[in-house]
């Protein structure tokens, strides 16, 4: 074989993506992957060479002979459905099937036309891999910027939760862009654009809030505030904000980087031993074969889950520092949806009608919320418990006596409809 041979045969094999993350499945399991990504030349009735030397181009990465190359163009026209029962077994709420998508939309799009029947195979693909909307809508933003070219808008998905990084970095290799350089200089971009995000996730537009100016005699004047509620703040309830199907890539993340992890009876728990939720009481289910949460039926038995996942939720996307049980993180949380705060003052600032947190003893303590014995029933009051004395827990709807802590967390008192709000 001369040099021109040598060349023209180097031209029929085409690059392949190192480090694809479908290269780890089993050899029967890469059959099947390249199965799945097959139907999709074929499914417009019409297949294009460019489809046949992507297709030519996942066989090379995935480290299968090129030799087999005609058995999957032959699926493509005639499949069978035990293998595609196999395949949706094989890789239905694994995260490799991310990964699938992404390269089905690829394969879908290569030859630049977009046809019906493709979006509808994509769509069966997504649904049938039980992948939630939310993240095949990341996935098609993904592919869109990377085909595009759009790196630093892509940088979001190399750096967050909202998919496995580790899964999509064979793309950067492939196009030679070096990640650390990327993250370091679109830090901004990626912030700003999170935030964009949680302001589609938690849109407040529609809450109503009716503000009065403050007196300049006012002790909150004098601290810089200039408006006040009139009357008690709407509640505000951002648990029935949040969509459920945004949280699960959240937790997964935390698995992914084993912040949690999963025991055998059914709990998941933080990297120190704390208990972090139990599945059994959740909207969330776990797969032990795939490594994977999942979405299932839920069920309110521990009532403060999603109070717990939605403060790591904010902290990470906000990049702040929040917990349940601290009055600072409920103003910053107000500060950044409403720019307001939680009205506060002494006993002494306490007017007819107005409910004040106080100013020297607005603190909770392991998500206590408890009031001391105030003859003043207006004036709500976040404590400590006092040791050894009966406090007067307060659950925001009913006031009772009580000599044993109350759980109530910085959600219940932004959903509780009985307290103030004031900005500058």
């Amino acid at each position: 074989m001369n040099i021109l041979d040598i060349v023209e045969k180097s031209l029929e094999n085409p690059l392949s993506f190192d480090n694809h993350p479908a290269k780890a499945l089993s050899f029967e399991e890469r059959i099947l992957y390249l199965n799945g990504l097959a139907l999709v030349i074929n499914v417009d009735d019409e297949i294009h060479q460019s489809e046949l030397d992507y297709l030519k181009l996942m066989i090379r990465s995935l480290d299968i002979d090129l030799s087999t190359f005609d058995d999957f163009v032959e699926f493509a026209k005639a499949p069978d459905i035990k293998t595609l029962e196999a395949f949706w077994a094989s890789f239905k709420r694994r995260p490799i099937a991310q990964v699938f998508l992404f390269d089905a939309l690829m394969m879908a799009f290569i030859d630049y036309k977009e046809h019906e029947n493709e979006k509808l195979l994509l769509n069966k693909f997504g649904d049938g891999l039980e992948i939630t909307k939310a993240t095949q809508e990341d996935i098609y933003d993904l592919f869109c910027h990377i085909k595009h070219k759009d790196w630093d808008i892509s940088s979001l998905y190399f750096s967050s939760h909202l998919l496995n990084p580790d899964h999509f970095k064979h793309l950067l290799d492939y196009y030679e862009v070096d990640l650390s350089e990327l993250l370091e200089r679109t830090q901004e971009l990626r912030k700003t654009l999170f935030l964009e995000r949680l302001s589609k996730l938690f849109d407040v537009s529609g809450v109503d809030v009716r503000w009065k100016d403050l007196p300049a005699s006012s002790p909150h004047y004098k601290k810089g505030f200039r408006q006040i509620t009139e009357g008690f703040a709407p509640k505000l309830d951002l648990k029935s904000l949040i969509v459920n199907e945004e949280l699960l890539p959240f937790l997964q993340s935390k698995l992914d980087r084993q912040e949690v992890r999963v025991g055998r009876d059914h709990t998941v728990y933080r990297l120190d031993g704390s208990i972090y939720f139990d599945l059994n009481a959740s909207i969330f289910g776990f797969s032990k074969d795939s490594r994977s949460f999942y979405l299932c039926e839920y069920s309110d038995k521990d009532g403060h889950l999603l109070d717990r996942l939605i403060i790591d939720f904010l902290s990470h996307i906000l990049g702040e520092s929040l917990s349940l049980d601290s009055p600072e993180s409920l103003n910053k949380i107000l500060e950044w949806f409403l720019g307001c705060e939680i009205l506060k003052g002494s006993v002494a600032d306490m007017r007819q009608n107005e409910v004040f947190i106080s100013d020297d003893d607005f603190q909770i303590n392991k998500q206590v919320l408890s009031v001391t014995n105030s003859k003043r029933s207006k004036l709500l009051l976040i404590v400590n418990a006092l040791n050894g004395d009966t406090t007067l827990g307060l659950n925001l709807y009913e006031r009772k006596s009580v000599t044993e802590d109350v759980e109530i967390s910085i959600f219940d008192i932004l959903n509780s409809g009985k307290i103030r709000w004031v900005k500058r």
